[in-house]
């Protein structure tokens, strides 16, 4: 089969033109989103002719697909990155070895810097046979609102539970809140990262296995994969990536205090979930910064939150905020060079995961 198939590799000047000039070269919104390839060529580390997109065609059919997107970052010190965006394979296709030659072709393109997040078992198990490194990391999924139907006497006992659960975490939210109030802080939101405040997220990030640069905080927040779409049933799917949501909020916040940086966290609002993406803090205003987070869980009514964030997860438990936690493990592939430090923390936006 491996001689059935052609594999392409397409540049940033391919994507451009495929962009502005409706070039017909190949790529269509089959194998990445207008979104999302708007957002990588206007990635600060991109180059013309760099390859960000390798998909293998079968007469004349797409089987498969993958992107990436480059990045310096800051720690470990100025690591070149390519991180892994999409792997997609044609189900009609699976079991031809299609997903591991695209990877090899993206990973060759980019100087084996590839690395991979939150990747499925499949992905985890082809990097491996490429040579990557594995390690996973807990991200954490909070439940805070929950509906239960009333079907039958027995669903009305569980329903009366349940409204009990509700009503007590909603009490002990709302008396955190209030018991909180004493402590004066200010917020301020943003849309862009400033040289002050990357001084401020460098300083209070040591325990962090990367720290992006301040282009990059620059072109999450200006450049998102996806974009909200509040008719989102009228919008044709043509991407397993969809670009589309019904709710997407980025909420970029600066905690004050006295009108001095204190803390900031970059909070993504979705249809489905809540992500904490990053979250900064001088550890002398820890519990001041996470009551500014749960104002805004409070205040946007979020049902479901996920966070990397190991000292927010504690204080959420031991002020008993959430209904329920859930652990789960997400995949960390990286080069065998890469100086990994298993005693470092990932924060929740790292490689793809930014929206």
């Amino acid at each position: 089969m491996e001689d059935c198939v052609n594999y392409r590799k397409f540049t940033v000047n391919d994507v451009r033109d495929w962009l502005y000039n409706n070039r017909d070269n190949g790529l269509s919104e089959t194998i990445i989103t207008r979104i999302r390839a708007y957002s990588i060529i206007n990635n600060p580390y991109v180059n013309d002719d760099m390859v960000i997109i390798v998909a293998a065609f079968i007469r004349n059919e797409i089987a498969g697909y993958t992107a990436i997107f480059p990045e310096i970052v800051e720690r470990p010190h100025q690591h070149a990155c390519a991180m892994a965006t999409t792997l997609y394979v044609n189900p009609n296709y699976e079991g031809e070895f299609i997903s591991y030659y695209l990877m090899l072709r993206i990973k060759e393109a980019s100087d084996y810097s590839y690395i991979g997040f939150d990747s499925t078992p499949a992905a985890v198990l082809v990097d491996q046979l490429l040579g990557s490194s594995l390690s996973y990391y807990s991200r954490f999924e909070y439940l805070f609102r929950r509906t239960v139907k009333i079907k039958n006497a027995r669903s009305f006992l569980t329903y009366v539970k349940n409204k009990i659960l509700v009503m007590n975490q909603l009490f002990n939210q709302v008396r955190f809140i209030r018991s909180h109030q004493t402590l004066l802080y200010g917020l301020e939101y943003i849309n862009y990262v400033d040289q002050s405040l990357f001084t401020f997220i460098e300083q209070n990030s040591h325990q962090d296995l990367f720290l992006r640069s301040r282009d990059t905080f620059n072109w999450i927040l200006r450049y998102p994969f996806l974009i909200e779409s509040p008719c989102i049933d009228m919008v044709p799917k043509k991407n397993v990536f969809s670009a589309y949501t019904s709710k997407f909020r980025i909420y970029a916040v600066k905690v004050l205090n006295n009108n001095e940086t204190i803390g900031f966290f970059i909070l993504r609002h979705g249809t489905n979930d809540s992500v904490l993406r990053y979250c900064y803090y001088n550890p002398i205003y820890k519990e001041t910064v996470f009551c500014a987070i749960i104002e805004h869980i409070h205040k946007l009514d979020i049902k479901l939150l996920k966070s990397c964030h190991l000292d927010f997860d504690i204080f959420l438990e031991k002020h008993a905020i959430y209904l329920r936690r859930k652990d789960e493990k997400i995949s960390f592939t990286y080069p065998v060079s890469f100086p990994f430090d298993a005693g470092l923390h990932i924060q929740g936006g790292d490689g793809d995961m930014i929206t």
